[in-house]
């Protein structure tokens, strides 16, 4: 199904010379709607993506290390945001 909308959105993006689809919100309706879908965009990767892999990290620190969740967490946060600020 993914694939049968790429076939479908693609072409309509890069006639319209959009890359992104907050892109084609502001195009097409106006820039309040492009700040909205952008918003619910980043909170939805926040709550799923990031929340889980941390979860999963805690999991994992927990089993092989067999540090308390609590411990585990900020650890891997302050190792990402070091590494991050590192420039990796």
């Amino acid at each position: 199904m993914l694939i049968l909308l790429g076939w479908v959105f693609t072409p309509i993006y890069h006639r319209c010379g959009l890359t992104t689809i907050p892109e084609f919100f502001e195009v097409r309706f106006n820039k309040y709607c492009r700040m909205i879908l952008a918003t619910i965009s980043l909170l939805a990767y926040i709550v799923a993506k990031i929340s889980a892999s941390l979860f999963a990290g805690g999991v994992l620190l927990e089993t092989l290390l067999g540090w308390d969740m609590w411990v585990g967490v900020p650890v891997i946060v302050a190792a990402t945001g070091v590494y991050t600020i590192a420039g990796g």
